[in-house]
């Protein structure tokens, strides 16, 4: 069969592999964390998710050619293969081997165009020397001894399969020799070989495959002939069902078996179906199978049946009845330009809302709040799609902790919670390195050793947690553990060594704790591979303030410390209330306000003369905006309260006016007002007018510190 034009350029299909290979093998990471603690009883079900983890990497990397990311991650499925059938146990040692695997292909995931250019000797070398230290001789024979196969006619077909394999797929499984023309699946399907790869592990394993097509011609325009993929492949599946479940692009569909004997299972019959979709296959397949094959049986009703899978193949079973995701991958330049778009959507609507007013005419003024409706629901399903669960993080800093504490022998575990908060992916990504950064800190300064801990009265491993949590606009991230925390006299004796303070200083305790966050602070005197250069938490507070967030310390010495990151959601449009402070408009973000209240008259004058209003029979701290932003001396007569919600309580903020709901598009501040640390952005308005954006939890904590030293 010829086709009119080529119908598939695989190198569209390089980035869809290699997203989906990246987030397979960030799960992989965990797994084996979680092997490694169970090592002396793996759980089955762990082991065959990291299986078939490497396995869809190694049947994409065939695909598409890439030689060495094949030849790496089929040598560490192997070695997943020999943990699953228990023949090696994963310890400490086995699982460095498997994450340095991962890290490898990781990086040659990052630099997929370069192709061969990666060694892998180092990994394979490796695995092999796991291999050899670890298993039997009669295994290690089993592995090297290689079975050929042949089909049904007795003819060779290019696949071979290792003694130790063959001998261990379960019983009633069998195995076919599979051709696919991929680009018969573009034209008529719209389907992707990912899409492939998948529906046949649903089914069953891709024990080997090879694409009939040189490997330079798999990133260009493919010539206009059938691009035919053969795969061997095992299932416990019934041919005539099978058929159904993995057509769609078969080409053929034959039973094979090791050559010069029965495969232990039974064969079955088979016969020719009529319509024999081998008379298709083209003229340039291999001159030892071509004449042979058009005669072989074919996938029909009729052909061999298996016997069903033995009870104890839970892993097939469990495979069988897996579907694949409805969903869809989308390009982050894609995403990232539908928030952008969103965003100026916003601020239209917003002018076309204030002209409306302005007009005074019904018909548009209804218009403009349908689309300002529409806007809204634009924007949250926008942001929607660019959130992400905290736990991709927490899965990250699990392998970090685990490798340094096994690097500087302290024992540690990292517990996690609330992982399922969800946090806007760039403001994540932003977070990788302050986190590190902290995890750092606390593995080499906080941390004691083992029999330290012991003369505490403390376990001998040493926990740290990540806790995240939801409150208002903002995520807040609490990062603790329980080692020696830190002494407020040491560091006050370190920073009056430095110049940092005054001998005479008057700080409490928790002023002190701040000056770690101080460019060039260090409690300890010895430089380390992970701290004690004082760049450290200078370096969490600039990156977390960039985010428009902030970090605070807590600490108990002996007991630990914590330290909380609070990062907003999203850095993109958020809903906040329009308000007006004499001639200026400022924005508050909805989430942090609870409620709005009008103060007039004595309730009024009482509340700016002693800093605390009534609400409800209790009193909460008042803050007049008017007086301490604007420095006015003629104050309004009534002030809209807007009430702000903090852990510790609430605080009233007085306003001249509230204007009403803004939808806002967040714009970072210019470098000249880099230091106005009480402005967390801009936003444009509807009149094409700017307001500044409150962050109103520093301006509550930096009126307290000013009214302290008052």
């Amino acid at each position: 069969m010829k086709w009119a034009k080529p119908m598939m350029d695989m190198s569209e299909f390089t980035g869809e592999f290699v997203a989906e290979a990246k987030e397979n093998l960030d799960g992989i990471e965990g797994i084996l964390m979680d092997l490694e603690r169970t090592a002396d009883a793996p759980d089955p079900e762990l082991v065959n998710r990291a299986f078939r983890a490497v396995h869809s990497i190694k049947g994409g990397a065939a695909f598409l050619g890439l030689d060495r990311l094949n030849e790496l991650s089929h040598a560490m499925e192997s070695l997943m293969s020999l943990i699953r059938s228990r023949e090696i146990r994963p310890d400490a040692a086995v699982v460095d081997t498997l994450l340095a695997g991962v890290d490898l292909l990781n990086e040659m995931l990052d630099g997929v165009h370069r192709g061969d250019a990666f060694d892998i000797s180092g990994a394979l070398a490796a695995i092999q020397d796991v291999q050899s230290e670890h298993l039997h001789p009669d295994v290690k024979a089993d592995l090297s001894a290689t079975v050929s196969l042949v089909d049904e006619a007795g003819c060779g077909i290019p696949f071979t399969i290792d003694l130790f394999t063959f001998n261990r797929l379960d019983e009633g499984v069998c195995l076919y020799s599979l051709a696919y023309d991929l680009n018969e699946m573009a034209a008529t399907l719209r389907e992707t070989p990912m899409v492939l790869i998948e529906r046949l592990l649903a089914s069953g394993d891709i024990l080997d495959a090879r694409l009939d097509a040189p490997a330079d011609d798999l990133h260009g325009d493919l010539a206009e002939i059938p691009l035919i993929y053969e795969v061997l492949y095992a299932s416990p599946e019934p041919a005539a069902g099978l058929g159904e479940k993995i057509g769609g692009g078969l080409r053929r569909m034959e039973r094979v078996r090791a050559e010069g004997r029965g495969d232990g299972r039974r064969q079955g019959r088979s016969e020719k179906r009529p319509d024999d979709l081998t008379d298709d296959l083209p003229d340039d397949l291999p001159d030892d199978r071509t004449d042979d094959r058009k005669d072989a049986p074919s996938v029909g009703a009729d052909a061999g049946e298996c016997d069903p899978p033995a009870s104890g193949s839970e892993s097939r079973r469990e495979r069988s009845g897996r579907e694949v995701s409805a969903g869809i991958r989308i390009a982050e330049d894609k995403v990232d330009a539908l928030v952008n778009l969103a965003g100026e959507f916003a601020t239209v609507q917003a002018a076309l809302m204030v002209e409306a007013k302005s007009l005074k005419a019904p018909r548009l003024l209804s218009i403009a709040e349908r689309v300002e409706r529409l806007s809204t629901d634009l924007r949250d399903v926008a942001l929607a799609v660019r959130m992400l669960p905290i736990r991709t993080a927490f899965g990250r800093f699990r392998r970090l902790v685990r490798d340094l504490s096994r690097h500087h022998g302290k024992e540690m575990v990292l517990v996690t919670e609330g992982g399922s908060a969800e946090l806007d992916k760039t403001v994540l990504e932003g977070l990788y390195d302050p986190l590190t950064h902290i995890l750092r800190n606390s593995i080499d300064h906080g941390m004691e050793p083992a029999d330290a801990r012991a003369a505490r009265g403390k376990p001998a491993h040493g926990t740290i947690t990540m806790t995240a949590r939801h409150e208002g606009g903002h995520m807040i991230l609490d990062i603790a553990d329980d080692g020696a925390g830190i002494d407020p006299a040491e560091i006050r004796k370190k920073a009056v060594d430095k110049g940092i303070v005054s001998r005479l200083a008057d700080l409490d305790d928790a002023a002190l704790l701040q000056l770690v966050f101080t460019p060039g602070f260090s409690t300890v005197d010895a430089v380390t591979d992970l701290s004690g250069r004082g760049v450290g938490m200078d370096v969490v507070k600039r990156r977390v303030e960039a985010l428009q967030g902030g970090v605070s310390i807590q600490s108990r010495k002996g007991r630990g410390t914590t330290i909380s990151l609070k990062i907003p959601m999203s850095m993109a449009i958020i809903d906040g209330l329009l308000v007006r402070l004499d001639d200026a408009r400022y924005l508050v973000p909805l989430s942090e306000a609870s409620e709005c209240v009008d103060l007039r008259d004595a309730d009024l004058s009482l509340a700016r003369s002693r800093g605390a209003m009534g609400l409800r029979g209790r009193l909460i701290p008042y803050i007049c905006l008017s007086r301490w932003l604007t420095s006015r001396s003629d104050l309004p007569g009534d002030e809209y309260v807007i009430v702000i919600k903090r852990s510790d309580g609430f605080v009233g903020l007085g306003v001249d006016k509230v204007v009403g709901f803004h939808q806002a598009v967040i714009k970072p501040l210019g470098k000249a007002c880099g230091d106005a640390k009480m402005f967390s952005g801009s936003t444009i308005l509807g009149d094409g007018g700017v307001a500044l954006i409150l962050d109103v939890h520093y301006l509550i904590e930096t009126y307290a510190k000013e009214n302290t030293r008052e």
